[in-house]
């Protein structure tokens, strides 16, 4: 899965604050980080969208399960929504500040952690297609 290598190599850049294009080789020893620490996974797969923190030296990963993997300097504010049957986390979208984050469904529901506010979602409304992004505003 070439991809997944790509997206890994990026991680470890951006965790070690060194340009991707910069980035060399690891070596040495393997531990368990990402989706492996949290149990979901040994791979990329699954996982859905990444938003990197506002200093640019972190990410939050999320995957389809509603599992938030960080990197760097981001905090973890929370993960796991209640899903229902054959619903998936599609994206996640940062507070400007990096203080919280939302997790959005397929199916138009959103999810509020740590500084982020509920404005609610489009659970209630017919959706044309599954929900693919989202972008925070300013404000």
């Amino acid at each position: 899965m070439l991809g997944g290598l790509v997206v890994v190599a990026a991680f470890a850049a951006l965790v070690g604050g060194v340009p991707p294009a910069q980035a060399e080789p690891l070596s040495g020893e393997t531990s368990a980080f990402g989706l492996v620490a949290a149990g979901v996974g040994t791979s990329t797969e699954g996982m859905v969208d990444l938003e990197l923190t506002p200093t640019g030296q972190g990410a939050w990963i999320a995957h389809q399960l509603g599992v938030v993997v960080t990197l760097g300097d981001a905090p973890h504010h929370g993960d796991r929504p209640p899903l229902r049957l054959g619903e998936f986390v599609s994206t996640i979208a940062a507070t400007p500040d990096g203080r919280g984050y939302w997790l959005f469904t397929d199916l138009g529901r959103a999810f509020a952690y740590g500084a982020a506010r509920n404005h609610g979602d489009m659970s209630g409304v017919a959706l044309n297609g599954p929900v693919v992004d989202a972008v925070a505003t300013p404000s």
